[in-house]
């Protein structure tokens, strides 16, 4: 089966070999004996088909090696020839089981049962079970030999070559390993070199002495009659690629690990940086989309007017223009204390004694409450009070006065003081002097009835009563400009206001006469009526100084607006598409949660704005600009009262509300006002209740009511200075160009979610393309260390991968173990990053409906993912083109025959 005839090799101009004939036709041990140098290795490397440099004939098995190709010498060796050298190659960081079984195909879980059974037995014939499972790095020089010759006796094949197998054995081993080759004599060829005499001797069939590349003699100890084994079918070794490269998958974790992060983190970086900016386009583009579309415009003010001069309205323009039927009555803002330092009492007289009422002065007259708004019980009842009648609502201390005067019994109510007004003349009399202006005056009037109550108070019949008192009778000048500085000092500023005994239709009146600004009185303007139901039915009357609230205007064209925004309340900013009120508006689902949140901010001074973190169940609808307002303002279909609100059921849920919630209450609080003061900020806050009327099947976050609700609501309810509550824009659904011509020369009239949308595109198209351009460098960066890993894997193995081109691999099925690595740790790295985008985008969204105050809705973006395997792809490609190249440039024979 071996036949070599006339073989000369010389190498370097030295003849190394010069064999006449060497031939062996049955199974046995042939040792070969020879000092060294003298060629031993060298014929073993012919035999082996791993030099060509010879002349003669070489046939091993009818089948000569010097005009074969590679892949036939690979195939040839996969199927007749297992080698032992001296210097056993192995791939060091897997382990002796797996180095062992690669000799054999193992690329299925049932092969690699009965690859492990032969192994295991192997192993315990030469004592190397206990470590199988180490890697080869960490064995010694003996162990390694062992674990050589176990690989090499594992495939079954007709010929097997040994290079020195014992000498790095002890005698013990040596025995061993001698006594398991012996036994595979029996069936196969097996040539073995060594310098070991005694044991050619115990275990050789034939010895051969080699001197100077020449068989000086051949002994033969004895001849086998038995047949050779055949040669193994064609071994695909290319199947275990795989097998190979998840081992060196695991060898090196801590490698792979940090190299994969990288690239993992290089390739979701680059997908995630996609995934947010096209996210944030659609969560912010989206959520403005129904209730505006590029055709909504936002009609604005050019220009706020300076409010220089301030005027009521007169008497006479009221009648005419407003209303004739409703009682005109005044209110001066003047201080009458200062106006009269010298004198100002309320005085009654009793036999002949002048008695003083501590707790009375002008001021009250100047603001006098009315007999047909009285409800309590008046002491006797009238029904009717003349210019020069009043009544009285007593502080204890002057009823007490009038009491013991008048030597009445003191009672808990004033009846017997009611009885002793209704059958005698009681008479008062108002005195007020200023020296300085040499003023002194005096005014009688009979006192018809009283109540008893904790603050002073006067009451008079009629709201004309008190211009004529003042103006008529104690003749004082007035104006209705009220920031006029006048000629005389004692000049009274007067604002006239209707009293009304019904309700009044704010709504109405602004929007039907805008020369008029009309306002609900309170305490701002009457400083002593403390019970605001005193004061819900005296309209307080402005005219409207030239340009304020000229937005309004264009309601009288189109009826269709959906909102009116104003100064100090609700705002709107366009290029942000952000809509609230400018201090904190609270809405609340009970008292308590309300009350809590505005004391927390007032008992904040440091700021006027603090951030507060709300509980359950309350809302804060100011502009927040840390985070996103999502409050939403639409035009009711329905005709609803200022205390009344239709809600979305998205508010609902934000509110956790039930699922009934018409004519459920909700506790509103607006923070009106703001001062500053030494020890901080002092805040005054305005609540109303108010009462759902329906409910919208809408997710957004939305009120719903008529387009000047939230002004009223500042202006009318809470009371906040009508000047400081300018309408500064409206929002309308479409614009004709009609519209634009006859607008544009009074507004500025943009598009606000045209221009948001542009800008969004715009701002992203920058974020998108920075954020890739770096996620781009990271992922370069991140494939340079991948590329690095594997040229370092692969440098490190490339001497390791010519132990199993010995065995029969062929450069395919190497570089087969290079791409199955590359594969495998770039597939699962694209997993990865798949799977972890996919988890992202839902962390995205979550994040994005957290700070954008939107609903959950889950869009699949397929561009991310795109991007990221096509980067991978292309790493991928690039790794396995340049490693194929550099696999067909390796000499896998060049490490091994430095070794032989």
């Amino acid at each position: 089966m071996i036949n070599i005839k006339k073989l000369e090799c010389v190498l370097g101009g030295e003849r190394i070999l010069n064999i006449a004939r060497f031939e062996i036709k049955t199974p046995g041990l042939y040792v070969i004996l020879g000092p060294s140098g003298c060629g031993k290795t060298t014929l073993l490397n012919i035999i082996a088909g791993l030099n060509n440099e010879y002349t003669g004939k070489v046939e091993i098995f009818n089948r000569s090696f010097r005009n074969a190709s590679k892949a036939e010498t690979s195939l040839f060796r996969s199927r007749f020839l297992s080698t032992y050298f001296q210097h056993s190659v192995f791939i060091e960081e897997l382990t002796l089981r797996h180095n062992i079984s690669l000799v054999a195909l193992n690329h299925t879980v049932s092969l690699q049962k009965v690859v492990d059974v032969k192994v295991e037995k192997l192993a315990k014939r030469l004592k190397i079970e206990k470590i199988l499972d180490q890697k080869v790095k960490t064995l010694s020089g003996g162990e390694k030999t062992r674990g050589a010759i176990a690989r090499t006796l594992l495939k079954e094949v007709p010929l097997y070559i040994f290079d020195e197998p014992t000498a790095a054995l002890d005698k013990e081993n040596a025995l061993l390993v001698m006594d398991l080759i012996k036994e595979y004599a029996r069936t196969n060829i097996v040539i073995l070199v060594t310098h070991d005499e005694n044991l050619a001797n115990v275990y050789a069939d034939t010895i051969y002495k080699m001197e100077y590349g020449e068989f000086k003699s051949v002994k033969t100890i004895r001849t086998r009659a038995a047949k050779i084994n055949n040669a193994l079918p064609k071994l695909d070794y290319t199947k275990n690629s795989d097998y190979i490269a998840k081992g060196l998958l695991k060898a090196k974790k801590a490698r792979h690990f940090f190299t994969g992060g990288a690239v993992n983190l290089g390739l979701v970086g680059l997908g995630l940086s996609f995934m947010l900016v096209n996210a944030i386009n659609y969560k912010l583009v989206n959520t403005f989309k129904g209730e505006f579309t590029d055709e909504t415009a936002y009609v604005e003010k050019k220009f706020s007017p300076t409010i220089n001069v301030l005027k009521s309205v007169s008497t006479e323009d009221i009648a005419v223009n407003i209303s004739a039927e409703e009682t005109v009555g005044a209110l001066y803002l003047n201080d009458f204390n200062s106006f009269f330092p010298h004198q100002n009492e309320l005085s009654f007289e009793y036999l002949g004694i002048r008695h003083v009422l501590p707790s009375f002065h002008i001021g009250l007259l100047n603001e006098s409450l009315f007999l047909n708004e009285i409800n309590e019980q008046l002491y006797p009842f009238v029904t009717s009070l003349e210019i020069d009648e009043i009544g009285l609502v007593l502080p204890f201390d002057d009823f007490k006065l009038i009491q013991n005067v008048l030597r009445i019994p003191m009672r808990q109510t004033p009846s017997e003081l009611g009885v002793y007004l209704q059958n005698n003349k009681f008479y008062v009399t108002l005195e007020v002097c200023n020296n300085n202006w040499d003023y002194f005056d005096e005014q009688m009037f009979r006192l018809r009835t009283v109540m008893l109550g904790r603050e002073a108070q006067i009451i008079m019949g009629c709201p004309s009563y008190i211009p004529h008192l003042f103006e008529e009778k104690m003749m004082f000048p007035s104006s209705i400009n009220l920031t006029k500085v006048e000629e005389y000092p004692w000049t009274l500023k007067r604002i006239n206001y209707l009293f009304f005994n019904r309700e009044f239709d704010f709504l109405w009146q602004s929007l039907n006469y805008p020369k008029y600004v009309f306002s609900t009185a309170n305490n701002d303007y009457f400083s002593y009526i403390f019970d605001k139901t005193y004061l819900n039915n005296r309209i307080l009357i402005f005219e409207s100084p030239p340009h304020f609230n000229s937005v309004l205007a264009t309601y009288t064209t189109l009826k269709n607006v959906d909102f009116f925004t104003f100064s100090n309340g609700l705002i709107f900013i366009p290029e942000m598409m952000m809509l609230g009120f400018a201090h904190n508006f609270f809405i609340a689902t009970n008292a308590s949660l309300l009350e809590a949140s505005m004391w927390a901010d007032i008992n904040d001074q440091s700021t006027p704005n603090p951030h507060l973190e709300l509980p359950d169940g309350i809302l804060n609808f100011a502009i927040q600009y840390n985070g996103f307002s999502s409050f939403n303002y639409r035009q009711s279909s329905e005709e609803l009262a200022l205390d009344e609100l239709i809600i979305s059921r998205g508010l609902a849920e934000k509110l956790g509300l039930e699922e009934k919630v018409i004519n459920e209450k909700l506790y509103v609080g607006a923070l009106v006002s703001i001062k500053e003061s030494s020890d901080g900020y002092i805040k005054e806050y305005e609540t109303i209740n108010l009462t759902i009327k329906n409910i919208i099947e809408s997710d957004e976050v939305v009120i719903y009511h008529h387009p000047l609700w939230a002004y009223l609501l500042y202006k009318d309810v809470f009371g906040v200075f009508p000047f400081a509550l300018e309408i500064t824009g409206a929002i309308y659904p479409r614009l004709s160009p009609e519209n634009i011509k006859n607008f544009q020369n009074m507004f500025n009239i943009t598009y606000p979610y045209k221009a948001f949308s542009l800008l969004v595109d715009q701002t992203l198209n920058e974020l998108e393309r920075y954020t890739f351009l770096a996620s781009v460098g990271a992922f370069l960066l991140a494939a340079l260390i991948t590329f690095m890993t594997v040229y370092l894997l692969v440098a490190e193995t490339s001497d390791q991968f010519s132990g199993l081109f010995l065995m029969g691999y062929d450069e395919e099925a190497i570089h087969g173990v290079i791409s199955k690595y590359i594969l495998r740790f770039l597939g699962l790295i694209i997993v990865l990053a798949i799977a972890q985008l996919f988890f992202l985008s839902f962390v995205v969204e979550l994040v994005l409906m957290k700070y954008l105050n939107t609903t959950f809705s889950y869009v699949f973006n397929l561009k991310p993912y795109l991007l990221v395997l096509a980067f991978a792809s292309g790493l991928l490609l690039l790794l396995l083109s340049y490693f194929k190249l550099q696999n067909q440039k390796s000499d896998f024979l060049a490490f091994s025959k430095r070794d032989l």
